[in-house]
C-alpha cells in the first residue's frame, strides 16, 4: 500500500493483505489510513542489552571506575594485551568506535583484570555489556541498511509509473506460435479420428 515506505504490506483492495515482517520497520505509518483498523503492532524483543542483565547489574553494584587507582596491575594481567581501564573507560563513556579501536573484539572476559584490581572493578562486566551493545549496534545498522534499499526501491517503483510493470516479463520464447499451431492440429487430427466412433455408437 501506498502508506508504507518500504513496501512491507502487499495486497489488493478489498483482499486479505500480507506483512513482510522482515521489511516492517514499525514505523505505524500504515494505521491512520487502514479504513477497517485492522492492523495491531506486534512489540518485538530488541537487541538492546537490558539494564537487568547480569552484566549490567554487576557494573550498578560493583566499584565504579571512579575508585580506580591507575597502579597498571589490569594491565599486566591481561592476556590479550589490552588496557582494561581505558577500554571500561570508553565504554562508559558510550565511545565505541574508541571501544573498538582498544581491542574491545579481543577481550575473552577471562576476568584476570578483575583479579588483579585491588579495589574489586568489575572489569569484565564493562566488557561484557559493552560487546552486548557493540551488537545491538551492528543490528540496528543492518536493519537500518536494509530499511533503506527497501525505501529505494520503493521510489523506482513509484518514478516507472502505473503503468509499467514492476517486473519485467519474460519475452516469449522463439517458435511460439508454431507450436501452438502444431499443438492445435494434433489436436484436429485427434478428433477427426475419434468422430466415426462416436458416430457407430449413437
Amino acid at each position: 500500500i501506498d502508506a508504507c515506505p518500504t513496501d512491507a504490506i502487499l495486497g489488493a483492495p478489498r483482499q486479505l493483505h500480507g506483512v513482510l515482517t522482515a521489511d516492517c520497520t514499525g514505523c505505524g505509518l500504515c494505521l491512520p489510513p487502514c479504513p477497517v483498523d485492522c492492523i495491531e503492532l506486534e512489540t518485538v524483543t530488541s537487541a538492546w542489552p537490558e539494564a537487568s542483565s547480569p552484566a549490567a547489574r554487576t557494573i550498578a553494584q560493583g566499584p565504579q571506575l571512579a575508585a580506580c587507582t591507575v597502579c597498571g596491575d589490569c594491565v599486566t594481567a591481561c592476556p590479550s594485551g589490552l588496557d582494561p581501564r581505558a577500554l571500561a573507560t570508553s565504554l562508559r563513556q558510550l565511545d565505541m568506535e574508541d571501544a573498538q579501536g582498544l581491542g574491545l573484539a579481543r577481550c575473552t572476559e577471562c576476568r584476570a583484570c578483575d583479579e588483579a584490581c585491588p579495589v574489586d572493578i568489575p572489569l569484565s562486566a564493562h566488557f561484557a555489556h559493552g560487546k552486548a551493545l557493540a551488537g545491538a549496534l551492528a543490528t540496528l545498522a543492518t536493519d537500518a541498511a536494509h530499511a533503506l534499499e527497501r525505501q529505494g526501491a520503493r521510489r523506482q517503483r513509484q518514478a516507472r509509473g502505473a503503468g509499467e510493470p514492476a517486473v519485467q516479463l519474460v519475452p516469449p520464447p522463439p517458435g511460439r506460435d508454431e507450436a501452438q499451431a502444431g499443438i492445435a492440429a494434433a489436436l484436429a487430427r485427434v478428433r477427426a479420428r475419434r468422430a466415426p466412433r462416436e458416430a457407430g455408437r449413437d
